[in-house]
């Protein structure tokens, strides 16, 4: 299946651009600076490299352009004469034209050029070829530019083209303008065509797809054709003449039975007739559309006629080669776009009469052959005359009448129409709860408040103690009614009518008070929210019962105790001293409850500084922060945590059986020791006296010096290094250490040499072997090898050598770290940047721009 896509052309530039874009990326792409010292040779590959590179960008350009669009000889037909009729092949072949001689004439002009530069003997003279060279091709560009002006401008008109597969099933809408063309194919498929009562509503082709069984079919609708001599026709109509010529589709023509279109039957019968040439070897359908304008059988006998001679011209066209009419055959059609009536049947008929056709076209082909040497039906011979037909089982049947039985689940739209449609109908969401009793369904949900469920607390008898109550305030009202009557002899007039005025407000009140307590409004507090407008204030109240002549004062008082102020210090002692039922003293305890001040005492949580003040107060008690962690067994908080050291638990390395290891050292080095002082004793008798004396006075302080070595071993002041910030005293220095050997007998100096050799000093040219040459263990000589790499002079170690402690797995890994750092800050260093947050953009100013003398002409430069 053949798609011309026409979208996907690049853009054309215009001449001037496209000389912008070549001479720019040249510029760009190859080296800008060459001088007059270097050999010519070189000066000469500098120029050849600008000219072939600009030759090979135009070259490229061009070559894109003419390979981009579609060669007419090469494509559909349709496409071919669409082509023509829209943009005059001719004037297309001859743009394209332009554009290959221009390829040709640049590419002849810099193999010239290039020719001319080997034998350029100067920088000026090379450079003189290469601006000639530059400017001859800018001008065969520019000589183009009409031509690239007008390829552009079919690339915009092609790209707008509808996307129309030449190849596939096709149903083709013709016929007079305003006929009802647009608005078939709005009905039947998804596109918008514009309808508007006028001819040449429809400028150009619009395509739509529908579907019918399964298959996907695509509805043209053309613009109206009027019936005149071809060369009269214009390009509107030029587009319908070529779809209907060039496209194998079934053609629908569409007939205005009721004249509205401004048309007569005669006028379109006529236009039938001049380009029924064009229907040839296509299914043909005759439309009568607007019947609910007028009918068929309503038109004048003339008509009849006329469109009975197009049926029986439609018929011909039934089989393609041989024109002989097939019965049956629906080639008259009436519809009516308005009301829809026909609709369906118009593009049902269409279909199954392409299909056909198609069909019968493939069966027609050379290929079907092959097909039906695929296919061998076994038909089997009768024996006798006995009947055989098909036998199905016994269980199958069976089975398809229990399909048949079952009843088809109702969903819940089917409900809702059974029971009064939507708005009548509820759906219940509780019907499906699975509970162990089907009963349960439909219950209330329990209300939960502070914790409670409130059912609990509903009393199932309360309407009928309610009647009692107020029957028992009934008589109470009366029996204080008769007792105040007996009273008011004994008032005044005027206390009379206070005392009726007070009887009439409060039997108004006591009816609105059992109203109200019978509805959702008997609230024993109104919450702020629903009293933005501060109607239930206190001072309403006072004022109401000032108005009645009661005395406000305690009941404002009771109220002012119920608030819910921050500061609160008051009890349940400090309340209205007044007769409350149990219920107002749940919403007193409720309220008080719900106070700031109150905190409950049984529900205090301990914090840090209540447990530090039990356990001593500050500098005494220190807070665990390891008692918090969420642990699988809480006896692991108090553990130690693991001493990480070079990557290693330095546990691993502990020996468990390190002070036993230690008491036999020490008791191996006594026993040597007493073997030296055997021998010691053995050499004292060829001593002097002085001699013997100062060599017990050296024994004395070295058993001395033992001792407190055995005693600091067992601690953690066995330390093989001071630092400074321990030492702030200076009671570890040289010095003291001269004096001591001193006193003992011994040559300090050496000693001393070797500790101001391991000093950090900045300038050091001394090595390792200016050391003292004494005998050290393997502590010493780490303690040396740690000192000597913390000189700022010892050179470092070669990168390819392994560190331990530096994370590498190999020597290999960490030449390949190092590469890999050198090369990622490369580009950071060439363009001068601080580090890897450095944005600054430069503000550039090259020489050859801003600098030296300029040449006579135009100011503007490349």
């Amino acid at each position: 299946m053949v798609q011309y896509n026409f979208k996907k052309i690049t853009k054309v530039p215009t001449g001037k651009d496209f000389v912008d874009i070549v001479l720019s990326r040249t510029q760009r792409q190859t080296p800008t600076v060459v001088h007059k010292g270097y050999a010519i040779n070189r000066i000469r590959q500098f120029y050849m490299r600008k000219v072939k590179f600009t030759q090979t960008n135009f070259h490229e350009k061009l070559s894109t352009i003419i390979e981009e669009f579609p060669r007419l000889d090469d494509i559909h037909p349709f496409y071919g004469d669409l082509l023509h009729v829209l943009y005059n092949k001719d004037h297309y072949k001859l743009a394209l034209g332009q554009i290959n001689t221009a390829r040709n004439l640049i590419s002849k002009i810099a193999k010239d050029y290039v020719k001319l530069l080997k034998y350029g003997d100067s920088l000026y003279r090379c450079k003189a070829l290469k601006v000639a060279a530059l400017g001859r091709m800018c001008t065969v560009t520019k000589r183009i530019g009409p031509s690239l002006a007008y390829l552009d401008q079919i690339r915009q008109h092609m790209a707008r083209l509808p996307s129309i597969d030449p190849n596939t099933r096709t149903i083709l809408i013709c016929g007079y303008p305003n006929v009802g063309k647009s608005s078939f194919i709005n009905k039947i498929t998804r596109a918008d065509v514009d309808v508007q009562p006028y001819a040449f509503t429809t400028k150009s082709l619009f395509v739509g797809h529908t579907d019918y069984k399964y298959l996907r079919y695509q509805v043209i609708d053309t613009p109206g054709i009027l019936d005149r001599p071809f060369e009269d026709r214009n390009i509107i109509e030029m587009c319908s003449i070529t779809a209907l010529a060039h496209l194998r589709a079934a053609v629908l023509f569409f007939l205005d039975i009721s004249g509205s279109c401004g048309y007569t039957i005669a006028q379109q019968s006529a236009l039938f007739h001049s380009i029924k040439s064009l229907f040839m070897n296509k299914p043909l359908i005759i439309v009568c559309n607007k019947t609910d304008l007028q009918s068929l059988e309503g038109i004048s006998e003339d008509d009849k006629k006329l469109v009975e001679e197009m049926k029986s011209e439609a018929m011909k066209t039934l089989i393609g080669q041989g024109g002989e009419p097939r019965e049956g055959a629906e080639v008259l059609l009436t519809m009516s776009t308005l009301t829809e009536q026909g609709v369906i049947a118009v593009k049902n008929a269409a279909c199954e009469r392409l299909l056909d056709q198609r069909v019968e076209v493939k069966m027609k082909s050379k290929k079907i052959n092959d097909c039906l040497n695929r296919f061998h039906v076994a038909v089997p011979r009768p024996r006798d005359q006995k009947e055989r037909p098909a036998c199905i089982p016994q269980a199958v049947l069976e089975a398809k009448a229990k399909e048949a039985e079952k009843e088809k689940k109702k969903l819940e739209r089917d409900l809702e129409e059974e029971n009064g449609g939507a708005g009548v109908y509820s759906a219940s969401l509780k019907k499906h709860y699975l509970l162990a009793n089907d009963e349960w369904k439909e219950d209330n949900m329990p209300e939960i408040l502070d914790g409670h469920n409130v059912y609990d607390f509903v009393d199932p008898d309360i309407l009928q103690r309610l009647e009692e109550l107020e029957k028992e305030e009934g008589l109470l009202q009366e029996q204080d009614d008769d007792e105040e009557e007996m009273d008011v002899e004994d008032l005044t007039p005027q206390q009379q009518k206070e005392l009726a005025e007070i009887r009439r407000k409060k039997s108004i009140l006591i009816r609105e008070h059992r109203i109200k307590k019978s509805t959702a409004e008997s609230r024993p507090i109104v919450p702020r929210k629903f009293d933005k407008d501060k109607r239930f204030t206190s001072e309403r109240m006072g004022r109401q019962l000032s108005s009645l002549g009661l005395d406000p004062s305690k009941a404002i008082e009771r109220v002012r105790s119920k608030s819910r102020g921050r500061k609160r210090e008051r009890s349940a002692d400090h309340d209205m001293d007044v007769d409350d039922d149990g219920s107002n003293k749940k919403m007193r305890a409720r309220s008080l409850s719900r106070s700031r001040s109150r905190p409950p005492t049984n529900h205090w949580l301990k914090l840090e500084r209540d447990l530090e003040e039990e356990n001593g107060g500050a500098g005494v008690y220190s807070a665990s922060l390891k008692k918090h962690y969420l642990l699988a067994n809480d006896e692991w908080k108090e553990d130690n945590m693991p001493e990480i050291l070079d990557g290693h638990n330095v546990y691993d390395f502990v020996d468990p059986d390190i002070l036993q290891r230690l008491e036999e050292l020490e008791k191996e080095e006594g026993l040597l020791q007493e073997q030296d002082d055997d021998e010691e004793e053995m050499d004292v008798e060829d001593l002097t006296p002085q001699q013997q004396k100062e060599l017990a006075e050296i024994r004395r302080k070295k058993s001395i010096l033992i001792r407190e070595h055995r005693i600091k071993k067992s601690t953690a002041e066995s330390r093989p290094i001071v630092p400074r910030k321990f030492d702030k005293d200076k009671r570890f220095t040289s010095e003291r250490m001269g004096r001591q050997l001193s006193s003992l007998g011994l040559d300090p100096s050496k000693a001393i040499e070797r500790v101001r050799s391991k000093s950090r000093g900045r300038k050091r040219e001394r090595s390792a072997d200016h050391d003292m040459d004494v005998d050290d263990d393997g502590s010493n000589k780490k303690m040396r090898a740690r000192s000597l790499s913390r000189s700022r002079s010892r050179s470092r170690p070669p990168t390819s050598e392994l560190v331990p402690g530096e994370g590498f797995k190999d020597s290999a890994q960490k030449i390949k770290a190092f590469k890999m750092g050198k090369k990622s800050v490369q580009k950071r260093n060439k363009d001068a940047r601080k580090g890897e947050g450095d944005r600054v953009i430069p503000n550039l100013k090259p020489k050859h721009l801003y600098s030296g003398k300029r040449s006579n002409g135009k100011t503007t430069r490349r």
